[in-house]
């Protein structure tokens, strides 16, 4: 997704031990999100997390919400490069449109079916830390538009808020990893909401979320 945030605080410390106390934090973070959510823990339970006391944790953040935005920054880039080393080519330099858009649920949804550490952290933070899923669902009004105006959707104008909101409504299903129907199938994920958008020539994209 188009990162909207300024990294430029992220690791500033003043020694490499400061350096490290930070990236505790930081990484300990990951873990916590992952397994509770958001709003799931407190800075004492980070903190203790990341073998520290809380008066590391204020040396470096003046809240816990922007402790979570440093976290969603750093995290945002790596979810980037990792989206840019699984296509081959840099989001943003994608051609806005259907090609794009599939590839973006395809990746989302690999996240949700494979049920890491990271992913969980990842799913949790798109879906809710309000900055970061604001961004993806603008990005994907975009994709959703272009591809009506391209014909690729056989939607209206007007479907193309609601017909994001079922997307990220899908995200909010497959998050729950297992449920009492099965394992969740990022190519069916995929293919039901392609269906769901009318999707003209579903073939001409089959490739992408079966590679």
């Amino acid at each position: 997704m188009t990162n909207q945030y300024s990294d430029d605080s992220v690791f500033k410390s003043k020694s490499q031990k400061g350096y490290r106390a930070k990236k505790a934090l930081l990484d300990s973070g990951i873990e916590l999100i992952a397994d509770h959510g958001i709003d799931g823990f407190t800075v004492g339970e980070l903190c203790k997390k990341a073998n520290l006391n809380r008066t590391s944790f204020y040396s470096y953040f003046e809240s816990i919400e922007q402790y979570i935005g440093e976290l969603a920054t750093r995290e945002n880039k790596a979810f980037d490069d990792d989206f840019e080393q699984q296509t081959g080519i840099a989001y943003a330099e994608m051609t806005p449109g259907l090609k794009r858009l599939v590839l973006v649920l395809t990746q989302y949804f690999k996240r949700i079916e494979k049920d890491t550490v990271w992913n969980r952290f990842v799913v949790n933070t798109f879906s809710q830390y309000a900055p970061i899923a604001e961004v993806m669902f603008n990005d994907m009004m975009i994709d959703i538009t272009q591809c009506i105006e391209d014909g690729d959707l056989q939607l209206a104008p007007q479907q193309a808020h609601t017909y994001c909101q079922l997307i990220f409504a899908a995200f909010g299903v497959g998050h729950q990893h297992k449920t009492p129907y099965g394992e969740v199938n990022s190519a069916q994920l995929v293919d039901m909401l392609l269906d769901a958008g009318q999707v003209k020539c579903k073939e001409n994209v089959l490739h992408i979320y079966t590679q």
